[in-house]
């Protein structure tokens, strides 16, 4: 059954990684050896997974094992792993539970740094654009009431007219 499992591993082109319920890695595949290079350095099989883990992001990511030890669905959810040079990504976590002598936990991570980048890159257009508009409007009113201020007795004012109902 395991070589099933790890055949079918290898043949995966997203990341794949079965650990148990302690959180130490059974089976990594190439893909996700490929992806673990940022994480760690040398084989990942046989270390803590949680150990990767940001401390903030921890007690979300056992409570996501638990749930799925438990039978319950998780919903992607992301986490940020340390990688080799002292930082964190973040990568998306999607999860199931596998079964093999015993219960195992099968996950795919997808890092989404580039995808977190241009979430950035948005925020900040978007501040950007939306105090320009704002600048723009306070000068237009500003604008509109010297002009309301200064017409107050003019007789062809638009400020003076009545507006006519309909």
């Amino acid at each position: 059954m395991l070589e099933m499992l790890e055949e079918f591993g290898e043949s995966l082109p997203i990341p794949l990684l079965t650990y148990d319920e302690k959180g130490t890695v059974v089976y990594a595949n190439p893909t996700f050896h490929e992806v673990a290079e940022k994480i760690v350095e040398g084989d990942v099989v046989g270390k803590n997974i949680f150990d990767f883990i940001h401390p903030e992001d921890k007690e979300r990511a056992i409570a996501a094992v638990k749930k799925r030890l438990a039978g319950e669905k998780v919903e992607p959810y992301t986490l940020r792993l340390k990688d080799v040079g002292g930082g964190y990504r973040p990568y998306l976590i999607v999860g199931g539970i596998g079964h093999y002598m015993g219960k195992r936990l099968g996950i795919t991570l997808t890092d989404v740094t580039k995808i977190e980048e241009r979430k950035l890159m948005l925020l900040i257009i978007n501040r950007a654009l939306r105090h320009d508009v704002l600048n723009a409007l306070t000068a237009a009113m500003a604008y509109l009431e010297s002009g309301k201020e200064a017409c107050k007795n003019c007789e062809n004012s638009i400020f003076s007219r009545k507006p006519k109902r309909q």
